[in-house]
C-alpha cells in the first residue's frame, strides 16, 4: 500500500501540520503576500505584544503594512525554531530602507504561534531587538524631526503626529527620508537592544504590523532550518 509523504509525516511527528501551516504563513509573509497570510487566520485570531498587550488582528492595517513594507524594500527571513503540540515557536529577521535610514538595522524577533486546524488562533512576540538602534527610539526621534520640518502638515503621511504605515504614506516619505540622512549622522548603538516595552513607540506587528511586535517563552532545543527571504524588488 502507497502511503502519502505527508501522511507519513504526520504519523511520525504529530507537530508537523502546525509547523507546517505556520512555515506556509511565514512565506507568505516573505512574498508580503497579505492575502495568503489571511487565509492562515482564524476568524479569532489575536496578536498579543511583547509588552503581554493582546489585540485582535486588525486587518486592515496588516493590509496596509505589507503595502508600506513592498514600498520600504523589505525583506524577511524565519526559521523554525521548535513545534511541540499546536505551539510553533520561530525566529524572524526583517530589514527594510527605513530601518536602514534610521541607523536601526535589522530587527530580530521570536514569535510564538498556537495553531488548530492548520489554522493561526494567537501570535505571541515573546522577544523583539535591533541590531544597531531600538526602532521605537529612532522612529520617535523621527516623527518630532517630521513635525519641526513641517511635514505633519502632510496628512498622508502622517497622523496626530505619528508616522502613517501605508502604501501612499511610503511614497511621501521618501524625500523626507532622504533629508533625515543628509542632515543625521547615526552613531549606533551596542548591538542586541532590546525593544521599549512602551505599545505607544510600536509600530510592529497584527495589530501592528506582523504580530503586535512579536516573540519569549520556554526555550526548545531544535535544528532551525533559515528560509531566506526573496530578495529585494525594487
Amino acid at each position: 500500500m502507497i502511503i502519502p509523504a505527508l501522511l507519513i509525516l504526520t504519523i511520525a511527528n504529530p507537530v508537523a501540520p502546525a509547523a507546517h501551516t505556520v512555515t506556509e504563513y511565514l512565506r507568505a509573509l516573505q512574498n508580503l503576500d497579505y492575502q495568503r497570510m489571511a487565509q492562515y487566520w482564524a476568524a479569532d485570531s489575536v496578536s498579543v505584544s511583547s509588552s503581554g498587550h493582546e489585540l485582535p488582528i486588525d486587518r486592515d492595517r496588516m493590509r496596509s503594512m505589507r503595502d508600506f513594507e513592498r514600498s520600504e524594500h523589505t525583506t524577511w527571513s524565519f526559521a523554525i525554531q521548535s513545534a511541540e503540540g499546536p505551539n510553533v515557536r520561530a525566529l524572524l529577521t526583517e530589514r527594510n530602507d527605513l530601518y536602514d535610514a534610521l541607523g536601526v538595522g535589522t530587527c530580530t524577533e521570536v514569535v510564538l504561534y498556537r495553531v488548530a486546524h492548520q489554522k493561526i488562533l494567537r501570535m505571541e512576540t515573546l522577544r523583539i531587538s535591533y541590531s544597531r538602534r531600538p526602532f521605537p527610539e529612532a522612529l520617535h526621534e523621527f516623527e518630532q524631526w517630521l513635525a519641526q520640518v513641517g511635514a505633519s502638515q502632510d496628512h498622508l503621511l502622517m497622523r496626530d503626529g505619528h508616522l502613517l504605515f501605508s502604501e501612499s504614506a511610503a511614497v511621501h516619505l521618501t524625500p523626507w527620508l532622504t533629508s533625515w540622512a543628509r542632515e543625521h549622522t547615526k552613531t549606533p548603538a551596542p548591538s542586541g537592544h532590546e525593544a521599549s516595552p512602551n505599545p505607544s513607540l510600536q509600530r510592529t506587528n497584527p495589530g501592528y504590523g506582523h504580530t503586535t511586535d512579536l516573540a519569549h517563552g520556554t526555550r526548545h532545543p531544535s535544528s532551525p532550518v533559515l528560509h531566506s527571504g526573496p530578495g529585494r524588488r525594487r
